[in-house]
């Protein structure tokens, strides 16, 4: 693949085929660091006088966030997200979008941005965009919110991870209620069976008393939204495992209460277990 091309291509008069190229870009980016070489040329981009150049420069910086290995993001992370107030409403609702991928794989980050999203003047806009940039900003917040326990869950789990028994087939996160709080543990099994959930009670390896412990809030109050949101949280984690290699390896990764029905977890398309 060419890739001078098709970001000569995404520069181009020909406003559909340089969205298309945008498009199989970003792809690209999603699968392999060829990109992350290119990264001056994006900032550059977001400087542009031209928004939908800002755009794709800023919507490609952000797509390279799982490749910063040099930190070029921490970098130039303050002076990319003035995009955050172009004077186009579409331009700052792709930002906040793009934004996303840039938290999942950068929380050290997420402070800094969050400030500056929460910091947006959206009532400059027309009104008819005032309702749609502020579900935007409330996504991303609420992202940037699950962070904060995604990082931590990643150091509890991981450190288990690495010992998880060699027969081990599947694992399942057994899910507690108690008064003030949800807490995890990690379980891991020697059999796996889709249709017999029974399979997780003949446990080879259990984290035992060290659990991973999620405070009731006013989101999370009954079990359904502690299910949702815990589920949800460990989704994002298996999308930034630095374990995924023993993971691809499970037959099965389940969560559930252990007086209650429980769902199969998945990691991201391209490593489906």
């Amino acid at each position: 693949m060419d890739l001078d091309y098709l970001l000569s291509m995404m520069e181009g008069k020909d406003t559909s085929k340089g969205f298309e190229a945008l498009k199989e870009l970003e792809t690209i980016s999603e699968s392999t660091n060829a990109l992350y070489l290119y990264m001056d040329k994006f900032i550059d981009m977001v400087k542009s006088e031209k928004y939908v150049i800002r755009v794709r420069g800023f919507r490609l910086f952000c797509k390279q966030a799982r490749w910063d290995v040099d930190n070029v993001i921490n970098q130039n992370i303050e002076e990319v997200l003035s995009i955050l107030n172009d004077e186009k409403p579409t331009a700052v609702r792709q930002a906040l979008s793009a934004l996303k991928e840039v938290v999942l794989y950068k929380s050290e980050l997420v402070d800094i941005i969050k400030e500056r999203v929460l910091a947006i003047d959206y009532y400059k806009h027309k009104e008819t965009m005032h309702s749609l940039i502020a579900k935007d900003i409330g996504e991303l917040v609420e992202i940037m919110n699950k962070m904060k326990y995604v990082e931590e869950f990643k150091v509890w789990v991981e450190k288990y991870l690495i010992d998880l028994p060699e027969d081990a087939v599947a694992i399942n996160f057994n899910l507690y209620e108690g008064e003030e709080a949800y807490s995890v543990q990690l379980i891991a099994a020697d059999e796996f069976d889709e249709e017999d959930e029974d399979w997780a009670c003949e446990e080879i390896f259990s984290t035992e008393d060290d659990l991973f412990v999620i405070p009731m809030t006013e989101d999370i109050k009954d079990w359904e939204e502690a299910l949702f949101y815990i589920k949800s949280l460990i989704e994002e984690y298996l999308n930034v495992s630095s374990y995924k290699s023993i993971l691809k390896k499970l037959q099965g990764i389940r969560v559930g209460f252990v007086d209650g029905n429980v769902e199969l977890l998945t990691l991201d398309d391209e490593n489906n277990i």
